[in-house]
This record gives C-alpha cells, structure tokens and sequence, in this order.
C-alpha cells in the first residue's frame, strides 16, 4: 500500500542520517585522535589540508542524499495520488447517482400512491357502473317495460292485432313464469365474511379493460413486452382474471404467463415467497395462464397477500413464438368465503365417513375381488358405508353381497334390489340410501388400491371434488397405467390450482373421485340413456355447485383399477345405435343444461362434451358415410335443430357464403339463401348478421342446411339496409375472418338482398384475388316495399387515416373507391 511505502522511506531517511552522523563522529574522534597525536607536528599544515577536503567531500555527499530523498518523497506521492485519483472520481459518481437515486425513489413511491389512489377509485366506479348496469338490465326486463314496448311497437310498425296478441300472450308466460320461479336474495358481496366453519366459492363477475380507451371486443396482441393494467384487491380469498382469446389461436399451456407485483399501503413492492405464484430472475413473480372451458377462456388464480393494497399484473407470451391474440375485455370474480358447508343442514344431518356405492349387474365372477379390495381399505371401518343395488332379473349376486355382510358386520352394508336393468337408476337409488358426508361411485367388476379411500378422505372438502388415480387391468391380469384420464390426473397433481379443462377426462367419469354426498342428493343420472350417462350428470353437477377440484399425491398411491372389458365402452362396435343414436340423445341432454346456465365457462364446458360426443358420430360417417341421411332423420326425430355440425365437416369447406340475414332469423331473403346451399350441396363456412333486434328466431329453419355447414360467423353490427356506417363495419369484420390464418377458400358467394353481403364480398375479393367470386342480385335494391329510394352517401374519409393491417391491397382499393354504387 502507498502508506506503509511513504513510512518506509521515511525511516530510511533517518537511518541514513543516523548512519551519516555516526559515520562523521566517528571521523571526527579518529581526526581528534590523529590531531592530537600529531600536536607536536602541528607545524606541517598538509594533514589539515586534506582533512578539509574530506570534511566538503562528506558535506556534499550529504546533499546529495538529501535531493535524493526529495526527489523519491515527490515520485512516490505523486504514484499514490495517480493510484487514488480513480477511486476519487469513482466516489463522485456514486455519490451524484445516490443522490439522483434518493430523487427518483421519491418520486416513484408518490406515482405509485398516486396509482393506489386511482385504482381505489377506479374500483369504486366499475362497482358503481356494474350497479347502474343492473338496475337497467332489470328496468329493461321487468314486466311493465315489456308491456309498454310491445304497445309501442305494435302502433309503430302498425302491426295486425294477432300479431299483437302473440307479443302479449309472451308477455304474459313470462310474468307467470316469474312469480312460479323462486326468487332468490342476492347478498352484498363487498365486504367478504371469513368463516371458520368451512366455506364454499361464489363468484362475483365484472368486467374490466387492459386498455381504457379500446373497446371490450377488439383484440390486443400479446408478445414479448409484458401488457400491464392494475387491480385493486377488494379482500377476496381468491381473484380469478379471465382472458378470451381470438378463436384462431391455438393454445398450449406455458405459452402466456402474467407477471404479478404486489404493492403496499406505502408503495412499496411486497418480496418474499407467496402462495400461488413463483419467482424468477428473469421475469420476477408470474403465474402461468391455464387453459380452460375447451380452449375458449384462460385464466389465472392466485390469493393476494393481506397487505396488498394494489398489483400490477403483465400479460406476455412465453413459450409461445408466435404473439397471442386476447380480448381487450376481460372478466375477473372475487372467490369469497361464506357460511355454507358446515352450516348447511343437509350437511351436517350426514355421518362423518365414505358411502361407496355399487350399481350390481350378473358379475359374479369378479365382485369377491371388488369385496375384498373394500376389505382392505386403511380408511377405519366405522367410517364406512357399502351400498349395493342389484338391479335388472338376475338376483345370482345377492347371495355372495348378503355372506359379505353377514361376516363383516363392523362395515355398514345396504343391499337392495331393483328390478329395472338400468345403472343409472341403480345409482339413483343408491344415492337416496347414502348416509355420509362423502360419496364414490365404484362398479362391480373394478377395484381399488388399499390407501385409495383413505388418501381421497384427507383432502375431502364441502364444496370439492377430490380425484386420485385410474389405472387399467386387461383380460391377462396385466395392469396398465398409460390412459389419457391418468396422465391428466398426473400433470394436475403438481399444480397448485387445478381447471376442469386440466382434469377433462376425469371430471366427467364415474370412477377416480371423491364427492359430497350433499350435492350429490340434488341431482340425477338420466335413466333412459344406456351410455354416456356420467358425462350428463357431472355436467349437471359442475354447473349447479362449481366444485373446485383436488388432487392427492402420486406419493399416496391412491388409484382406482378399472378392468376393460368386451362390454367396456371402449370396445363397443361401430353400430349406427352406439355411435349415432346413443351420442345423440347425449347432446339432446347437454344442450338442454346449456340452455338453463348463464355461466359462460360452463357453457364451454359442456361445450367440449358435445364435440367430444359429436366425435364419435364424425368417425362413424368417415367410415360408413351411407347413414348420413339416417343421421338427419334422427336429428328431426330428436328436434336437435341447433345440432353442430363443425366437428362432423372439420376441414372440409372450400367456400365461403356471405349473406347479411340467414338462418335461423326469420326472413325471406334468409331463406333463400339456404334454398340455394342444398340445392347446391356443398360444405360451406357462413358469414352473416345478428339479426335478432329487428326479425325472430325460428331454430326449425337450421334444419335446412345444418347438414352443410362447417362454421358460422355471427357478426355483430347493427342491422341496416342501406346505412354506410352498417354495411361497413359489417363487411370489415366479415373481411377479417375471411383473410384468417386458418381461412383456405377457393371461392366466395354472396347475394342480397340485404346489399351488405356483396359489399363485404368485394371487400374480400380485393384482398383475395385468386378467389372466384358469385354475386346473385334479387329483390330490389334501390327502392323499398313503400317504392321509397335507399340512399346514403358512402362516407370513407374517416378511415383514410386507420392503418391498413394484412389485407392493405382490399382495404386500400376501398377507400379509392369513392363513388355511390
């Protein structure tokens, strides 16, 4: 170090001094001693001569010495100030970026209360507007509205007197079917109540916007750069954020996650580890989008901590290389806590402990290992409730079911026989007989694993569906473990929060659960379905109590043995009955729940059961294509007449049909449009408007052309003849789903009347020109039924300054296109 150097030198200069002085009191004893041995010569003077010369010879010696010094002194201090002078410019630096640091964090701590503050009022506004938006949903729906507007638009329209009495009579189904229906109180959910009795989930829906000055339905694009918007927590146990992707992206899990900062009363970032979300270096604290409801919705979940005043949440792509198309609307719900399950009198009437239940046709040479796989359960017997149901004419069984109750009277064991051979009436009854507060279902020819009942107990919950494990056993003995309802039970047991798309398989299936007898007491098995029963019920199930769903370990090795049969499902033969017939009367049944719920993910749920049903019915026409018009007699014959066909004729259009009113809507030119698709006979995709505010809706005339159609694109624009503002947000939209990645057309037809479908169709021509293109011109255009002229002036100088996206070559040639047609 340069200090301890300076010190050296520094006793190198006095030791030299020393040395020095000692050296010249040492010559002047030996000149004293010489002097006074030679005072009797003290005569000849050349012994002081040179003793003089010595003394200069010593002096200068010692000014050398002295420069010397100095001049070393001066070097070294001079390399210690060039060693320092970095360290000196370095701590300017700091110093200056401390003191800009100190600045910004002030004014970054007060941006951020000043965003606290506008989100609490942000927050306080959208509850308002939900409000106001309520109280005009009921203004507009009550019966006294309905009444005055049916009045008005019958003087109006100048309407005929039976049409006016049909309005009324409708009017007057309604309020009857209001004062029949139960009316039930809707509590204030602002402040949540936390029980320690036990809760179950209510959602309490809203909608908010990731940019304020977009509209709900237009489309964001996600990528790399995180899109940021800020939520106020409300003191919810649990927030939901759900997100509705463009129907063309095709999403797998890991490709969108949402980064999530935590803010304090003060400001301040929260650190630390929270449940429900991880931390990264690269990206901090996220989540990972799940996918649900069939694809159709992503969501994520997470509890904000108690100190959190607001968040910051960023929505960007991750393993995705594409960027990912979302509404800018999305939805979010406060899962509150509320006195339910324990408090609930059917509840607490039940006994602690496992009803199994055990629908029991023939199968006698497998139900002793069914009995004994019970017998060695770990679950404690007192806990354990058997309840049999020999059903159909074969009684065989009863025997074997009344020796195992007679040699294991510490298991409670129900048995009971009824004479329909039906399983899902069986279960039905079964259920009536449960006395616990848990259920799960097991067939007679199945098994379980010893911890499986047990495993499934620890985890129980009032409001949830517990699953564990299936694996399979064949005809040989061999267990197998590889099917699609295992593998989704092992991928959803490492995740924090489990969707129903996550479980799809399993949640839909009779086996591998646990579920709350209480719940289960409220709904039924249909009993006239002979297959697919257990999709209509757990259908019916999730969207009347919306489970949450649980998962044990793998650890636990909790698994339910399923043993494939030649009568197992999945070994059917490709008859019309089983895979036309019976699927058919499976989406009767699940068309009419989506009919009765209002919840649009479970809407899409079901929606999921019906193309997976509707699965089953394409394989079958590949195969055997000759059923195809016994498939429309069944249709007609079940009244199906909103029946998809989009899983049936996937892939197979190669047209386009633009046509402003079709089917269902009740209208001339709708009709003739449909008239012209089965004479032609074609697979097609439709494109046409929402007709509802100005004809009716008769879903009788889907039945013309259901058949014939792969998809159909609603687009929601005001319904007009000859209003530009109509006809061209129409065809804008209609020219966006025409140019999609997913679109390959070869041709387009379009026809009016209703001159929008032809507007539209240029438009995608001018995009598209390699496509042929058929206009059909009909009714009159120019006048109307009262022989009055259309007109509007087409005005395109508001769109001039949009920028022109993909499809710039057809959009470009319409805003040249200035001219009245």
């Amino acid at each position: 170090m340069p200090t301890i150097f300076t010190m050296k030198a520094r006793q190198k200069k006095k030791l030299i001094k020393k040395n020095i002085v000692a050296s010249l009191n040492t010559q002047s004893s030996s000149i004293t001693n010489e002097t006074s041995h030679q005072l009797p010569n003290i005569e000849d003077e050349q012994p002081l001569f040179l003793l003089k010369e010595q003394l200069e010879q010593i002096h200068s010696e010692i000014k050398n010495q002295k420069e010397h010094l100095l001049l070393f002194s001066q070097q070294s201090q001079k390399k210690q100030h060039n060693y320092l002078k970095p360290l000196i410019v370095e701590n300017q630096q700091l110093a200056s970026t401390v003191e800009k640091n100190s600045l910004n964090r002030s004014v970054f701590n007060a941006l951020r209360e000043q965003v606290y503050t506008l989100e609490r009022q942000k927050h306080e506004l959208q509850v308002e507007l939900e409000k106001e938006k309520e109280r005009t949903y009921k203004a507009k729906n009550s019966i006294s509205f309905l009444l005055g507007n049916t009045l008005i638009m019958y003087r109006k329209n100048n309407e005929s007197l039976i049409s006016l009495f049909k309005k009324l009579s409708s009017v007057k189904k309604i309020a009857k079917a209001r004062r029949n229906s139960i009316k039930i109180e809707n509590k204030p959910t602002q402040i949540p109540f936390k029980s320690e009795n036990g809760f179950s989930h209510e959602y309490t829906g809203s909608k908010l916007k990731l940019i304020t000055n977009l509209n709900n339905d237009e489309y964001i694009s996600l990528d790399k750069i995180p899109t940021w918007f800020s939520f106020t927590p409300n003191g919810s146990d649990e927030i939901v954020f759900s997100f509705y992707p463009h129907a063309s992206e095709k999403i797998n899990y890991k490709d969108l996650l949402a980064r999530i900062v935590y803010l304090s009363k003060d400001g301040n970032e929260i650190d630390g580890a929270i449940t429900g979300t991880y931390i990264s270096p690269t990206v901090g604290r996220y989540i990972y989008l799940d996918i649900a409801s069939d694809r159709n919705v992503l969501e994520i979940r997470f509890k904000p901590p108690v100190s959190a005043a607001s968040m910051l949440i960023g929505l960007q792509i991750w393993d995705s290389k594409n960027s990912i198309r979302i509404t800018n609307g999305f939805d979010y719900g406060d899962v509150q806590e509320k006195t339910v399950s324990k408090n609930d009198d059917d509840f607490i009437s039940l006994k602690d402990g496992v009803s199994i239940i055990v629908p029991s046709y023939k199968g006698n040479d497998t139900i002793p290992d069914m009995l004994r796989t019970i017998v060695e359960q770990t679950l404690p017997r007192s806990l354990m409730q058997l309840v049999i149901i020999v059903n159909g004419d074969d009684v065989s069984s009863l025997p074997l079911y009344e020796n195992f109750k007679n040699t294991h009277t510490d298991i409670d064991v129900v048995i009971y026989h009824d004479s329909i051979p039906s399983a899902s009436n069986a279960r039905n009854v079964a259920i009536g007989y449960a006395d616990r507060k848990f259920t799960l279902f097991l067939d007679n020819d199945d098994m379980l694993s010893e911890n499986y009942i047990q495993a499934l107990y620890n985890r129980r919950s009032p409001d949830t569906i517990v699953i564990g494990g299936i694996h399979d056993i064949n005809e040989h003995g061999d267990v197998i473990k590889e099917n699609s309802a295992n593998r989704q039970y092992l991928l959803a047991s490492d995740k924090p929060f489990i969707s129903y798309n996550d479980v799809t398989a399993i949640t839909t299936m009779i086996a591998c659960k646990l579920l709350p007898t209480h719940h289960l007491k409220k709904v039924s098995f249909v009993p006239h379905l002979r297959s697919g029963e257990d999709v209509v019920f757990f259908c019916d199930y999730m969207s009347k109590f919306k489970p949450s769903i649980s998962a044990v370990p793998e650890s636990d090795n909790a698994f339910y043995i399923r043993r494939i049969t030649q009568n197992s499902v999945s070994r059917q033969k490709t008859t019309f009955d089983f895979c036309v017939r019976q699927r058919l009367q499976v989406i009767k049944e699940l068309k009419s729940l989506q009919y009765i719920t209002d919840d649009r993910e479970q809407f899409s749920f079901i929606q999921s059961k019906v193309n997976a049903q509707s699965t089953f019915i394409k394989n079958f026409l590949v195969e055997s294509p000759e059923y195809k018009e016994d498939l429309l007699l069944e249709l007609k014959t079940l009244s199906l007449e909103d029946f998809s066909y989009e899983v049936i004729n996937r892939g197979k259009s190669k047209s386009l049909v633009i046509s402003y009113c079709f089917p269902p809507y009740v209208d001339t030119s709708a009709c003739v449009m449909a008239k012209r698709l089965r004479s032609e006979g074609k697979i097609v995709d439709v494109v046409y408007n929402n007709m509802s505010k100005v004809r009716n809706v008769s879903n009788d005339l889907n039945l013309l052309v259901n058949d014939l159609i792969e998809q159909r694109k609603v687009v929601n624009t005001p319904s007009t003849f000859a209003n530009w503002s109509g006809i061209y947000g129409f065809s804008i939209e209609t020219l966006k789903w025409a140019t999609r990645k997913q679109s390959s057309y070869e041709e387009i037809y379009s026809r009016a009347m209703w001159p929008a479908s032809h507007f539209a169709a240029f438009l995608v021509k001018q995009a598209k020109p390699e496509l042929k293109w058929t206009a059909e011109f009909s009714d009159p255009i120019l006048w109307d039924i009262k022989s009055q002229k259309r007109y509007s002036k087409l005005e395109l100088s508001f769109i001039k300054d949009l920028t022109i996206p993909s499809y710039e070559r057809g959009v470009a040639r319409l805003l040249r296109y200035d001219r009245h047609p």
